[in-house]
Formats: structure tokens, sequence, C-alpha cells
């Protein structure tokens, strides 16, 4: 027993020199740092595993963060290029761009030859700044009578139906002495189904509408024959240009030049070519005996007849006359 004894304290010592650098030393004899960091050991780990978390934590938000960015990041190289911003209009729900106003149509561009240019347009119209609703005194001239074929405008249809309108902005603080000032630094969009107006500001677009736009839509002559005056039996072909709706309407209209006032003169529908890409064209041969498209049958009485385009509403061109003995 006293053997054993003398041996178990140097078992405890050997225990303390695995656990401290101090083996010999009793507890209270230790350095206090080392007492502290031994009494506090369990909150050390708590502390530890409380890191380890945060850690994790900000590690799948980082990650969640680029994931989210990459997916929501903008297209790079021609697909960027090519994105239109819809703020008035989505160019990719355009059919045909024109621009009408004057004595003559304008050559149409559709989607399927003049893709380029309808992306250029629209892209130059939505990026303008400031959109308001519009003054009455901007959509209208303060004198109305130098306005004589009205202002020239960019007509846009869309695939659903709906039409817009861009035009210039009058200024009328700026017009004087029976002249009208339009802006040079605005435009107006008018969405005729909607009866909506807004003023939207752009120097490029109001650029555009003054140059630009008759450069990418050239007038046309609306309608052509290789003569003018035909007889019975000749063969006769008519085309035309500028043209936004599917087909265009040939009248043959007697000519009355001393015909009644308030009297509409004899008029017959003789065809109704059907158009693309804004052209047309009708052959046929001159009659005077004939059934019309919405099944007349018609004998001709003497007098002097009219060949007659209509190639949509407001505008009618006469090209041809027949003379019927």
């Amino acid at each position: 027993m006293p053997f054993m004894r003398r041996h178990v304290p140097q078992f405890h010592v050997t225990c303390l020199q695995e656990e401290s650098a101090y083996p010999i030393m009793r507890a209270q004899e230790r350095p206090l740092y080392e007492r502290s960091l031994v009494r506090n050991r369990p909150h050390a780990l708590y502390f530890l595993v409380i890191a380890l978390v945060c850690a994790s934590v900000s590690i799948l938000a980082v990650g969640g963060c680029v994931k989210q960015t990459i997916k929501g990041a903008a297209p790079s190289g021609t697909q960027a290029k090519q994105r239109v911003r819809p703020q008035f209009f989505d160019a990719r729900k355009v059919e045909w761009v024109t621009v009408t106003g004057g004595i003559s149509p304008s050559k149409v561009l559709y989607q399927e030859n003049a893709k380029t240019k309808i992306d250029k347009i629209s892209n130059l119209i939505n990026a303008a700044k400031g959109a308001r609703p519009s003054k009455e005194d901007e959509m209208r001239p303060k004198y109305p009578r130098y306005s004589s074929w009205g202002p020239m405008l960019l007509e846009i249809r869309l695939t659903d139906g709906k039409t817009l309108s861009i035009g210039t902005c009058y200024d009328a603080a700026g017009s004087r002495s029976g002249h009208n000032k339009t802006a040079d630094d605005r435009f107006i969009i008018h969405y005729k189904e909607d009866e909506k107006s807004i003023t939207a500001y752009s120097r490029a677009v109001v650029k555009y509408l003054a140059s630009g736009a008759f450069k990418d839509m050239p007038p046309t002559t609306g309608a052509t024959t290789d003569k003018n005056a035909y007889t019975i039996g000749d063969s006769i072909k008519i085309s035309g240009d500028g043209c936004t709706e599917p087909a265009v309407l040939l009248l043959l209209i007697k000519w009355e030049p001393n015909g009644k006032p308030g009297v509409t003169p004899p008029s017959y529908r003789l065809a109704q070519p059907k158009t693309h890409l804004g052209r047309w064209e009708w052959k046929g041969t001159v009659q005077k005996e004939f059934t019309t498209v919405d099944g007349k049958h018609v004998i001709l009485d003497k007098g002097t007849y009219r060949y007659t385009v209509v190639p949509h509403s407001g505008l009618v061109y006469s090209v041809a006359e027949i003379v019927v003995d």
C-alpha cells in the first residue's frame, strides 16, 4: 500500500502534463490567463459555433446575389444592341411605318423588308425623356391658314391594330406675325384608338422628323399608268406604291365637268388589287361592258370616264381616262 500511494501522485502528474504546460502546479498557482482560458473554454466553443454559422449564411447570401446578378444581367453583344426598350411602344409589335400628311403617299416600311430601319426608328423614339400629357396649343397651330397640307406625321401601325402618330410640337409662344413655329426639343405622340396625346423630349427625334424620315420613306407616285388616255379594247396596267391597306380600290368614274352641284357622278368598283409590302398592280382590258367587284353588270354610256385609285381613306388619284363613243 505505501508503494501504491507513492505512485498515485506520479499518475496525477502525468495527466497534468497532457493537460497543461505546468504539470506540478496546482490550479490556483497557474498563470492567470491560462486559468481564465480553462474556465471559459465552453464560452469560446460557443462563439466559435456562432462564427461558423454566420460565415455559412454570408457565403450563401453572396452566392445567391451572384446567381441573381447573373440571371438578371443585361444581354451583351448583338443581343443587347437589338434589344428595344418598349417605353412608348414595342418595336417587336410594329406592323409597318410610313410618313403621312403630304400630297402623295410615302414608301411603307414592313418588318419583312425593313426590320433594321424599324428598329432604328423605334429605338430613337423610345429613348426620348420627360413624357407628359400634351397641351392644347402644342397640338394645333396658332395660325391654321399657314398649314394647308397639315403637319407631316410619322405613322406607326402595331400588330394589335392600334395606330400611333409621331409629329412635331407647335411652339405657341414662338409663333408670331402669322408664322407657326415648331419646337426643336420635343415632339408629340398621338395614340389614335385611345384618343391620347403625350409630349416627349428629344432633339434627335425632331431632327429625324424634319429630314431623316423622308430618306427612309421617300414619297411615291401613288399610282401610274403607261399612258394617260385609252380607247375601248386597249390593254391597261395600273400600279402603285405606298399603300398601307391589304388592297386598293380601283374605280371608274364618269367625268362631268358641267355636272349639277350636289349630284354625285356615276362610279363603278372596277377592281380591288391586293397589296404586298405597300405595292400593288392591276392589268386588264378597257371594256364598254363589264361586271363590277360587287356584282353589278354595267354598260357604259357615251362620255368620258376616269380610272381612279383609292389606296386608303383620304387619298384619291385619277390616273387615266377613256372616251366611250
